[in-house]
């Protein structure tokens, strides 16, 4: 509602004639979508370029982007309408990241008063993350993705069912395909972590099975986003930002 808003006050589409699309949204992103358009009426195929689109080449772009299950809205708004149409999507991923975040939280804490959880969950969709991967469309699902992820985990300690070692590697996995770079740098951290959370948390009887499943886990997420991290690095090997590629 908020966001909606905001486009009838700056007069963007469909309440005007702006766009939301900006900075690497304008640049790559839509774009590319339109490429789309030309590969479905048979005018150009999806390698029609390996340089670098979003950190990949356009067969990872490609994998992350359909992923996504708003990208069916900017086909159905049609050739030529990319640009219009990111502002309709863009309020359907935020409304969605909101509901992820409140859902997690009833999950998490069944008493909470439902005002708090629609209070989390707007906080959510506009923290400091949204403000940055808002022009770079795709990376936004990462925060539908993550709640989910947590909530995974927190069954998975528990170790009562394999469904939910599946459904934490498959998360993980989401989350690599929506912003592989983030997701990879980001496990860096949280993997450790959650070593040091088996080691101290877990009861002793348990603890070295809790840890083999979770190294193994990551395993399992890492080789479920191998098509779009070994199409990143190749596309690095061959070109980057600003050299010639991974080892210039």
């Amino acid at each position: 509602g908020v966001y909606l808003f905001m486009l009838i006050l700056r007069k963007v589409y469909p309440f005007g004639p702006y766009t939301v699309a900006s900075y690497d949204l304008s640049a790559q992103i839509c774009p590319f979508i339109e490429h789309i358009f030309d590969v479905i009426q048979g005018k150009s195929t999806l390698t029609y370029t390996y340089a670098l689109v979003g950190g990949v080449d356009v067969t990872g772009t490609f994998l992350y982007f359909f992923i996504s299950p708003f990208s069916f809205l900017f086909l159905i708004f049609g050739d030529g309408m990319v640009a219009q149409a990111t502002a309709i999507v863009m309020i359907c991923k935020l409304a969605t990241i909101a509901f992820s975040a409140a859902y997690f939280v009833k999950k998490l804490f069944p008493d909470i008063h439902d005002v708090f959880v629609i209070v989390i969950g707007v906080l959510y969709a506009y923290c400091g993350y949204t403000f940055v991967s808002n022009t770079y469309i795709n990376w936004m699902d990462f925060l539908i993705y993550l709640p989910f992820c947590a909530g995974a985990f927190k069954r998975f300690v528990k170790m009562e069912k394999t469904m939910d070692f599946w459904w934490f590697a498959l998360s993980m996995s989401a989350c690599i395909y929506t912003c592989f770079s983030l997701a990879c740098f980001a496990m860096l951290t949280v993997f450790p972590v959650l070593i040091c959370y088996g080691l101290l948390c877990v009861e002793k009887e348990k603890r070295h099975a809790f840890i083999a499943k979770l190294c193994l886990s990551f395993v399992v997420a890492v080789l479920m986003a191998l098509p779009v991290m070994v199409s990143g690095l190749l596309a690095y090997i061959t070109s980057g930002r600003s050299s010639g590629g991974l080892f210039d």
